[in-house]
């Protein structure tokens, strides 16, 4: 309250209401009480008595204003620093419990504000890249509101492909392997199946051809039988790969004998025929013979 005389008549009393935080309209009374030695005041106040005057203080309601608030940038699979807006706002009028935060504008963000008003965000999507701007409002009790445009940037980062599990085939020996159609079994956020290079490794008794990352499975030998594991592996453009094993699997089959020309022989009368020795040292042969009561020169 101040006090000052501006004239012989009377007294003013002005209330400094400045820093007065409360609701429109506020009724105040006002208490003077006079003491005796103010002689010079006007007749209508009595003399150590007191006066009595009613007077109302306006309030006055001030918008909060919002500082700005930093624009952030990661790279992609990083974390946004959460930002405690409570450092971000003034209001005249209101504490910081009483503003509320709302936020707007993202589609590719999500943008949590907790309890203790602080503002969290994350991509939706971990590969996702680019920028989005996003309005931060504060609104205060009596509605007013304040606002800053914060954008948030993802810049991007290569990431491995991704391989799928190649199925294992089985065939029997003599039989022919189904080709691989390397693109159903890889996926790749920044590059296209056109630009992952494929490679196999681990055959010996297989051949293995990859075309426009078709892959063709070849047994050279068709007797042969067993088991061999091959990796596929996939490469992107930054040179990060993935793989999947494949077990080729050629079971045995029972297969005819082969028999190479024998050599025919002539001989002398009396004399003996060579011996032949009929094992191909492969295979166990049961080995018939025609019968003959006789052979004639």
């Amino acid at each position: 309250i101040c006090w000052f005389e501006s004239q012989t008549e009377y007294i003013q009393a002005i209330y400094n209401a400045s820093n007065f935080k409360g609701y429109p309209n506020i009724s105040f009374r006002w208490i003077l009480k006079v003491k005796d030695i103010w002689d010079w005041l006007p007749a209508y106040y009595e003399i150590d008595g007191i006066s009595i005057d009613d007077f109302e203080i306006e309030y006055q309601s001030y918008t909060p204003t919002i500082s700005d608030i930093t624009n952030q940038t990661v790279a992609e699979g990083k974390a946004f620093t959460a930002i405690a807006l409570d450092q971000f706002v003034s209001d005249g009028n209101h504490s910081y419990t009483e503003i509320t935060w709302t936020a707007s504008g993202q589609s590719n963000l999500s943008v949590n504000i907790d309890s203790n008003r602080v503002a969290t965000i994350t991509a939706i999507d971990s590969d996702w890249n680019g920028s989005e701007s996003i309005i931060f409002v504060a609104t205060d009790p009596a509605g007013y509101t304040a606002s800053d445009i914060v954008t948030f940037t993802i810049t991007p980062v290569n990431d491995s492909p991704v391989v799928s599990e190649i199925q294992d085939q089985a065939i029997a020996e003599g039989n022919d392997f189904t080709s691989i159609n390397l693109d159903d079994f890889v996926s790749d956020v920044d590059n296209t199946d056109a630009e992952i290079s494929w490679t196999a490794t681990g055959q010996s008794q297989l051949t293995i051809t990859i075309e426009n990352r078709i892959a063709n499975i070849i047994l050279p030998n068709n007797d042969w039988n067993g088991s061999e594991t091959i990796l596929f592996t996939a490469t992107d453009t930054g040179s990060l790969t993935s793989n999947s094993t494949v077990v080729f699997t050629v079971t045995p089959v029972n297969d005819p004998p082969q028999i190479t020309d024998i050599e025919n022989q002539n001989i002398s009368e009396g004399n003996t025929f060579a011996s032949i020795t009929l094992d191909n040292n492969r295979h166990i042969i049961n080995r018939h013979y025609s019968k003959n009561d006789c052979i004639r020169s």
